[in-house]
């Protein structure tokens, strides 16, 4: 069970991670925004997806959050 402070311990924690210039991890979902994380990533970003896209082209191997805010098709 989720401690009922969780939600405040991660607020916190992502505030810390951005001021120091941490990046997200991709499988926590985070509640960072598409274009944060291109901001973050800039042209390593496309150069990924390029990649990635070659190797899983029908997308199995990617969820929801990561459509949304990672391979830019929810653009929020």
């Amino acid at each position: 069970m989720d401690p009922p402070c969780r939600a405040r311990y991660y607020e916190g924690f992502e505030y810390l991670m951005r001021e120091l210039g941490g990046k997200p991890h991709w499988a926590k979902n985070f509640e960072t925004t598409g274009k944060e994380i291109e901001e973050m990533y800039g042209e390593r970003l496309q150069e990924w997806r390029k990649i990635r896209n070659e190797h899983d082209p029908e997308g199995m191997f990617v969820g929801e959050w990561h459509r949304r805010h990672v391979m830019g098709e929810g653009r929020d």
